[in-house]
């Protein structure tokens, strides 16, 4: 008994119409399932085909699936009085349409010495159970009925047979409901036993087969089961389901490997294209993530109405060892089984190397080919591995690669690949499946600094690649699916060679001075200004560097000037940019350390009036900063990361990482809350007040630049809700109120509102007419 109520502790209870599987996988189960072309297998009509689901790998070489048909006649195969006795069929999971009839028993109804029948096996259920442990087969019949009390009654005490090779057994002690078959022992539930108490017996198999004697009665001496218990137990059907999940002395939960659970929604209702609810049924599929969590759920929806799908569910297990479990579904109400096949799942290892990364455009080592043009060139080698357990040996992919791609289209491209002089390239390259990288070395140049401005932003490499699916398909049409959990791209960086230094960092030292000719200007005349402007630069190089002048209403650009020797002649550009008017002088790309420039800039100045005291013009130096942090996603998922001391209050605290930020480029983090409402209508949370504050801070950890600042930046602001109404401001506002009815009501009085004259009552006459009179008038009257 104590070893009987050991194995119970692992006996958990799965399925009442919406059944459960739990199983494990080594590997990924939803986003490989291949749920758009399931093999689907049929059996004969009104069978109640896929009632029940198991798999059968006896060899690991013959790959079955079993299906239940517990309403199936086979009296058209073998001849007998006895009518829907049930099947089990064997279905190839490799193709669909072929399913055969395993034969367990064909005999009739069994009769004593005197004739007397004894078993009842016409609408037994056959196949509603069926199990299957190694080159073990167990199909049990719940509604098998038996004679009793001198066979005035009889009882569905139920039957099971056991399949081993050719031998077949009949096994049922007490005639069970639900069965279960481990690797040494067949498990049984009997929700009948003691006035429906229920009870779980278990035999050894090797036992149940030899001591079969084909006799009514069969004696096992190596029997464990439950025992009878109190009245208060009666009608609790113990043994009603029945599963095992403990073999081999395993525990149920291993720290090594993920859980996966299915859960069977057979009744499940959807709505069709007409709007109209359907009763298709459905099936859940939760990844997991360790422990007892789980991803998304993944939906498997019936098309059938009234089809029972997702009644039984079963993981086959890795029938064609490619690392991953099928899944097979029942759909008894239309006589089917799904069967959905797991795609080889292909992990790419892709690489992306530039060689050198800091392109030197004095150092022109290549030569444009059909030319004798040297130009400044580098080295992109990409490499692809594949990893696919069930895939082909020879894996198609296709490689494409973009060169500068942060330039978008219409942007000049700073670099080209060398065959081509393009941007882009693509190749269809094979990859060997679980052998060494498929590499391709290629040459790209970087063009004439002249034709463009730009030389901060990186140079991008960007490499992606996709599985040509249609070759790498087995023999059977199944498509491998990539490893969604690795991307299918890469990108690289490269960088121009600046003028700073050894860390290609630049830090300028800019200095401006402005000196102008006119001291005093006019009102009514039209001025001539000059402006003599001294930019230098004491540091390192500073690039795309501009002087803008913001011009006043009251002047006009007349051009730079160009008579004079010691003046250099900028080029420079008059631009509007809304309302306001600038000046653009292009001070060099670089504009390099130790250089001194010294233009001069005319302007017309009128329009002035006696309120103008001044005219003021404003001047700066504009270039290309080089403090490129960056900038990473941040999603909030409402799991607490760490909980700040607020005193009384809760607080919780979320960190976000942001890295690299390209030029105009910000990290924004959006927080949406909602506000609990119930809270507030509790009894003790009433007419209380409460505040709701967020606070948000930022702070640089690092910097480019080296020895630069003394403190990095950091800011904190903070919103919090409105507060709430003072208590004077409502009471203020209620006897303003009240005032102002008070005066409503005065004014009316003071028009005669309230002395009106009403309308005589004329009516009253007629009313008196219409009363019925009394009864004595009518007796009279009579």
């Amino acid at each position: 008994l104590t070893e009987i109520q050991t194995m119970a502790k692992h006996l958990i209870c799965c399925w009442i119409w919406a059944l459960v599987a739990l199983f494990y996988f080594q590997q990924a189960l939803s986003f490989n399932l291949d749920s758009s072309k399931p093999t689907v297998f049929a059996g004969p009509p009104g069978s109640y085909f896929g009632f029940s689901v198991a798999f059968f790998n006896p060899d690991n070489k013959r790959l079955n699936i079993l299906v239940g048909a517990p309403r199936a006649n086979t009296s058209d195969q073998t001849p007998s009085t006895v009518t829907e006795r049930g099947a089990v069929f064997s279905c190839p999971w490799d193709k669909s349409g072929s399913c055969t009839q395993i034969e367990f028993d064909s005999t009739d109804d069994r009769k004593n010495s005197k004739g007397q029948q004894m078993e009842f096996k016409s609408n037994q259920w056959f196949g509603a159970t069926v199990r299957s442990t190694g080159d073990h087969i167990l199909a049990c019949a719940p509604l098998y009925q038996w004679s009793t009390y001198g066979f005035s009654e009889r009882e569905p005490v139920g039957t099971c047979f056991l399949k081993k090779g050719n031998d077949i057994v009949e096994y049922s002690p007490c005639r069970s409901s639900m069965y279960m078959i481990t690797k040494n022992r067949v498990v049984i539930g009997g929700p009948g036993s003691f006035y429906w108490q229920g009870q779980l017996i278990s035999d050894d198999i090797t036992e149940v087969i030899s001591r079969y004697n084909k006799e009514f009665f069969t004696p096992y001496s190596n029997q464990l089961s439950t025992k009878s218990a109190g009245a208060q137990y009666d009608d609790n059907y113990l043994g009603k389901p029945v599963c095992v999940f403990c073999f081999d002395n395993k525990p149920f939960i291993s720290p090594f490997r993920k859980m996966d659970l299915l859960v069977g929604a057979p009744l499940f209702m959807d709505r069709g294209s007409d709007g109209k609810l359907r009763e298709v049924g459905q099936v859940y599929v939760y990844l997991g993530k360790g422990g007892f969590t789980f991803n998304n759920v993944i939906k498997l929806t019936g098309s059938e109405i009234y089809a029972r799908y997702g009644s039984s569910v079963c993981s086959l297990g890795d029938l064609n060892m490619d690392g991953y479990n099928d899944l097979i579904v029942g759909v008894f109400g239309a006589d089917k089984a799904v069967l959905y096949r797991a795609r080889p799942v292909i992990s790419v290892n892709s690489t992306l190397d530039i060689s050198p990364q800091i392109l030197n455009p004095e150092d022109k080592s290549c030569t444009l080919p059909g030319t004798t043009t040297t130009v400044s060139c580098f080295t992109v080698k990409y490499c692809l591995k594949a990893n696919g357990k069930g895939a082909p040996s020879s894996l198609h992919f296709q490689v494409d690669l973009t060169l500068d791609r942060l330039k978008h289209k219409g942007a000049i491209k700073r670099v080209l690949f060398l065959h081509n002089k393009m941007p882009h390239y693509s190749k269809n390259m094979t990859v060997s499946n679980r052998q060494g990288p498929a590499c391709e070395e290629l040459q790209a140049y970087l063009i004439d600094d002249s034709e463009f401005r730009d030389k901060i932003t990186p140079i991008s490499v960007f490499m992606e690649y996709s599985l040509d699916y249609k070759t790498a398909a087995d023999k059977t049409g199944l498509l491998p699916i990539l490893d969604q959990s690795t991307p299918t791209n890469v990108t690289k960086q490269a960088h121009i060679l600046l003028d700073c230094g050894e860390d290609n960092i630049c830090k300028p030292d800019l200095k401006l001075s402005v000196v102008s000719d006119q001291k005093e200007i006019y009102i009514g005349d039209d001025n001539p200004l000059t402006l003599e402007v001294t930019a230098e630069n004491a540091g390192e190089g500073a690039y795309e560097a501009d002087l803008t002048v913001t011009l006043p209403s009251q002047a006009d650009f007349i051009g730079v000037v160009r008579n004079s020797e010691t003046l250099s002649r900028l080029s420079c550009a008059f631009k509007k940019e809304n309302q306001t008017r600038v000046v653009v002088c292009d001070l060099g790309n670089p504009m390099k350390g130790g250089t001194k420039i010294i233009t001069g800039l005319r302007f017309s100045v009128h329009q002035l009036s006696e309120q103008d005291t001044e005219v003021k013009f404003d001047l700066q130096i504009q270039r290309v900063a080089l403090h490129q942090y960056a900038m990473h996603e941040c999603k909030y998922n409402g799991l607490c990361v760490s909980t700040q001391d607020c005193g009384n209050t809760e607080c919780q605290e979320i960190k976000c990482w942001v890295g690299r930020l390209e030029k105009g480029q910000s990290a924004i983090l959006f927080i949406y809350s909602r506000l609990a409402v119930s809270t507030f209508l509790k009894a003790e949370s009433q007419n209380k007040s409460y505040n709701v504050r967020s606070t948000a801070s930022f702070s640089v950890i690092e910097m480019p630049y080296k020895n630069l600042f003394s403190e990095l930046p950091t800011s904190t602001t903070s919103v919090k809700n409105p507060q709430p109404v003072p208590g004077w401001v409502v009471a203020l506002a209620v006897l303003a109120g009240l005032l102002l009815l008070a005066l409503l009501i005065f004014v009316m009085y003071k028009m005669g509102f309230f002395k009106r004259v009403r309308p005589p009552q004329d009516d009253s006459i007629e009313k008196e007419q219409l009363q019925p009179q009394e009864n004595g008038d009518r007796n009279t009257e009579a």
